[in-house]
C-alpha cells in the first residue's frame, strides 16, 4: 500500500511542469536563422600561472592580520624544500600572527602565491637552476606572485631566509638569539631578481653554534654555511658533504694497519715513499670509502707535526721538488690515481700545512686532488695580501708569494684559515680589521673551499658571537665594502647587548688600536699582541702614606695584608684595560633586560683575563711601592718615631712579606677567574681544557700566566 502511494505521489510531481505549460495564451515564433541560442553562462577559462605576467608594483600579502596568499611548494619536493616553506610559514605568522596554508603545486594555481622552490607554477626556462647549482637562489616578484627559487639541496632554503632577513627584518645573530619584527600587515615592493650565487663552493665556520647541539644544522643553514668536517648537517637542512670514514682530517694517524702505524708512532709522520705504508693506506682507504656511500671527501693529510720522514727516498724527492709539500703531493697524487679510477666522483684532499705548506716545483696535483693551504704562521693581525711586508711572519715564504705560487698549479684550492687564539680561548682576538680584507683576498685567489677556524668547542667569552656572525656573512659576499661589514657589526653590536653597545664597539676600537704595531698568531701569548705601555697615574704625594696605616701597624707588618697598597703613589694600567673597565662597566649601566647584562659581562670576562697577564709583570714592580713607603712617606708622617735601624729592618721584612702576598693574591685572583671561566662551561684552551678542575684543584698552576695552567 506504501509502495503504491509513493509512486502517485512521483507521478503527480512529474505532471506538474506540462501542466502549468497548458494554457490558452499564444507563443512567440523563434526566428529560424539555423542557430541555436546559447542560454549557459561562458566557462571561465582555467588560470595559467605561467603565462600571468600582470604589473603590480606592491604586494599585499598579509593586511591587519589576514591574507588571501598561500605558499606553495612542488608536490615532490626536496627535504630542505619542504623545510623552506615550513620556515616561512612559521616566521610569517610570528610576524604577523597569520598562518599561511602551505599547499602542493597539484592543486589549482590562484593569483596570491608565494612560489617555493621547484614547482609547475614557473615559466619554461624563468630559472636557471643549472647556474644556481646546490647553493644559488634568486628571489623574484611576478604579477602577484611572490618566487623563493633555488638548488633543491640547499638553494631554495638559503632563499627563505635571504628572504626573511633582507625584505622581512629577520636577524639570525646566534643559535639562541634571533630578532623577528612584529607587523600585522606585511607588504613587499616588486623585485625583477635578486640572484646571488656563492664565490665558495664550500664554506665552513669551525665555531660553537654552527657545530654544537640540535639546532646546529638549522643555524647552519640560516648562516648559508653548506659544510662540516665533523659530522654532517641534516639533510633537511641541505645536508652537507661526507667525509669518506669520517676523519677529515690528520688522516696519517689512523688510515694505517696496526702494524704499519707503530712503525711510526706518536707525531712522526709516516715515510711517503715506503710501498708498505702506500698499500696500507690504499686498502684502509678503499674499507672508508665503502662504508660512506656517497662520500665526498678522502682526506690523506699529515699527522699534526714536522718530523717527517728523511730517508733516502723521501730526501730525493724532496730535493727533485724543492719542499717537502712535493713529497707528499707525490703520494698523494698516487692515491687519488689508483682510487679515483674506481670512485671517479671522490675528491682526494691533502694539507699544505707545516713543513708541507711551501709550493713544491716540478710537480702539479692531479685533477681530483684539492690542496688546502693553511695559514698557522700568518699574522691575523695584518692582510694576507700584504704578508711579504710583515717582518714577523713565521713562514720560510710570504704567504701571498705561496698562495700565488699554489694557484698557478692547482685548479682545486681550499684554505684553512685560524681566527682564533688556541693557547687562551678567553683574550681579545684583534682580526676584526683583516677578516674581510682576508676573505676578498681569498676569493679573488681562486680558492673554491674555505673553513674558518675558530673556537668550536665551547661558549665565547670574548666576541665570538660576532666574529662567527660577520664571517658567514662575508663568506656569503666576501665583495662587502668595509662600511657595509661596520654597518652589520654595528646592527648586531646594538642588538645582542643593548643600549650600551656602543661601548663594546668603542672597546672593539681601543682593542685594534693597541695591537696595531704588533702581530698576532694562532698561539700567541696577550703579551706579545698588545701595547702594554699604561699612562703613568699619580695618585698620591711620596710624603704621604696609605689611608689607615697606623705605626702600630708598621711594626706589627706581619700582619698587614701589603698588597693592597701597591697603587697608592702611582700606577701604569694599559689602556686597554683602563679603557676595557670603563666601557663594559658603561655597557652594564645601560643594559636594560636580563639577557643583556649577561652577554655583556661574559665578553667582560676577555679583559679580566688580559688584566691576568698585567698583574703577572706587576709582581715585580712592587719594591718601587716599598722604597717610596720607606724612603719618603714613613719619614716624612712619622717622623722620628722610626730609629733608622728599626726602620730598615722592617723595610727587609716588608719587602719579602709584599712579594709573597702579591704572588698569593695573584694565584687567588687567576683561581677566581678560572672558577668563572668553568662555571660558563667555556674551556680556555683547544682541547677542551677546562681552566678549573674542582674535583682536583693542584691541576693548574695558578702561580702561571693563563697561557701555561697546566
Amino acid at each position: 500500500m506504501k509502495k503504491t502511494i509513493l509512486c502517485l505521489l512521483l507521478i503527480s510531481l512529474l505532471l506538474i511542469p506540462l501542466l502549468v505549460g497548458c494554457n490558452n495564451e499564444p507563443t512567440e515564433e523563434l526566428p529560424d536563422d539555423g542557430q541555436t541560442e546559447q542560454t549557459d553562462d561562458p566557462v571561465e577559462p582555467t588560470y595559467d600561472p605561467k603565462t600571468d605576467n600582470e604589473a603590480v608594483a606592491t604586494l599585499s600579502m598579509i593586511a591587519d592580520g589576514a591574507s588571501d596568499y598561500v605558499i606553495v611548494r612542488g608536490k615532490d619536493a626536496s627535504p630542505a624544500e619542504v623545510t623552506a616553506a615550513s620556515e616561512l610559514q612559521a616566521y610569517l605568522k610570528q610576524i604577523s600572527g597569520v598562518e599561511l596554508p602551505i599547499v602542493t603545486d597539484d592543486q589549482a594555481a590562484i593569483r596570491t602565491e608565494i612560489v617555493v622552490g621547484k614547482t609547475n607554477r614557473e615559466a619554461d626556462g624563468e630559472f636557471n637552476r643549472k647556474k644556481l647549482g646546490d647553493d644559488g637562489f634568486t628571489i623574484k616578484t611576478r604579477a602577484h606572485r611572490l618566487f623563493l627559487v633555488g638548488g633543491e639541496q640547499r638553494g631554495t632554503l638559503y632563499a627563505v631566509y635571504e628572504f626573511l632577513e633582507a625584505y622581512m627584518g629577520c636577524r639570525f645573530y646566534t643559535a639562541d638569539f634571533e630578532k623577528v619584527p612584529e607587523n600585522k600587515t606585511v607588504t613587499l615592493n616588486a623585485i625583477e631578481g635578486d640572484t646571488q650565487i656563492p664565490t665558495f663552493a664550500y664554506r665552513m665556520l669551525y665555531w660553537y653554534d654552527y657545530l654544537n647541539g640540535e639546532g646546529s644544522s638549522e643555524f647552519a643553514a640560516k648562516r648559508k654555511m653548506n659544510h662540516r668536517r665533523w659530522g654532517v648537517y641534516d639533510e633537511a637542512y641541505g645536508g652537507s658533504p661526507a667525509w669518506a670514514g669520517g676523519y677529515p682530517a690528520h688522516t696519517m694517524y689512523y688510515i694505517l694497519d696496526e702494524e704499519i702505524a707503530a712503525m711510526y708512532p706518536g707525531q712522526r709522520q709516516p715515510c711517503l715513499t715506503s710501498d708498505e705504508v702506500y698499500d696500507s693506506l690504499i686498502a684502509n682507504a678503499r674499507e672508508w670509502i665503502e662504508a660512506s656511500p656517497g662520500a665526498t671527501f678522502l682526506s690523506v693529510t699529515m699527522k699534526d707535526s714536522t718530523s717527517y720522514c728523511r730517508c733516502e727516498g723521501c730526501a730525493a724527492l724532496e730535493e727533485e721538488y724543492g719542499s717537502y709539500g712535493g713529497v707528499m703531493l707525490d703520494f698523494v697524487n698516487r692515491v687519488a690515481e689508483e682510487l679515483g679510477a674506481d670512485y671517479p666522483d671522490l675528491w682526494f684532499v691533502t694539507f699544505a700545512y707545516r713543513g708541507t705548506d711551501i709550493c713544491p716545483e716540478g710537480i702539479e696535483p692531479a685533477d681530483n686532488v684539492i690542496v688546502e693551504l693553511c695559514t698557522p704562521y700568518e699574522c691575523a693581525r695584518h692582510p694576507l695580501e700584504t704578508s711579504d711586508e710583515c717582518s714577523t711572519t713565521r713562514s720560510s715564504v710570504p704567504f701571498n708569494q705561496n698562495l700565488e705560487s699554489w694557484y698557478e698549479i692547482c685548479d682545486n684550492m681550499a684554505i684553512w684559515d685560524y681566527t682564533t687564539n688556541y693557547y687562551d680561548y678567553t683574550i681579545s682576538y684583534p682580526n676584526f680589521d683583516t677578516m674581510r680584507q682576508n676573505i676578498r683576498y681569498f676569493a679573488d685567489s681562486g680558492v673554491t673551499m674555505l673553513m674558518e677556524q675558530g673556537n668550536g668547542e665551547c661558549i665565547s667569552l670574548e666576541f665570538g658571537e660576532l666574529r662567527s656572525y660577520l664571517l658567514s656573512k662575508m663568506m656569503w659576499d666576501p665583495y662587502m665594502s668595509a662600511d657595509e661589514v661596520e654597518a652589520l657589526m654595528m646592527e648586531f653590536i646594538m642588538d645582542y647587548y643593548g643600549p650600551g653597545g656602543q661601548n663594546i664597539r668603542d672597546y672593539i676600537t681601543v682593542m685594534q688600536a693597541a695591537s696595531e704595531d704588533h702581530c698576532l698568531f694562532m698561539q700567541s701569548n696577550a703579551l706579545d699582541m698588545y701595547d702594554w705601555k699604561g699612562e703613568a697615574v699619580q695618585h698620591h704625594e711620596y710624603t704621604t702614606v696609605p689611608e689607615g696605616l697606623t705605626a702600630e701597624m708598621i711594626r706589627d707588618y706581619e700582619n698587614v695584608d701589603w698588597s693592597q697598597y701597591i697603587y697608592w703613589y702611582s700606577s701604569a694600567v694599559p689602556r686597554i684595560i683602563s679603557e676595557g673597565d670603563r666601557l663594559f662597566t658603561a655597557a652594564l649601566e645601560a643594559a636594560e633586560t636580563d639577557e643583556q647584562r649577561a652577554r655583556i659581562e661574559r665578553s667582560y670576562m676577555q679583559v679580566h683575563t688580559l688584566r691576568s697577564y698585567y698583574l703577572y709583570g706587576e709582581q715585580n714592580k712592587t719594591s718601587n711601592f716599598v722604597t717610596q713607603l720607606f724612603g719618603k712617606g714613613i719619614p716624612a708622617v712619622f717622623g722620628d718615631e722610626f730609629s733608622e735601624q728599626e726602620l730598615s729592618t722592617i723595610k727587609s721584612g716588608v719587602t719579602k712579606l709584599i712579594r709573597e702576598q702579591v704572588a698569593n693574591a695573584y694565584v687567588a685572583y687567576n683561581r677566581d677567574l678560572a672558577i668563572k671561566m668553568t662555571d660558563y662551561g667555556a674551556f680556555f684552551r683547544e682541547g677542551g681544557l677546562q681552566a678549573y678542575r674542582e674535583d682536583d684543584p693542584s691541576l693548574r698552576n695558578y702561580a702561571n700566566l693563563p697561557t701555561n695552567w697546566k
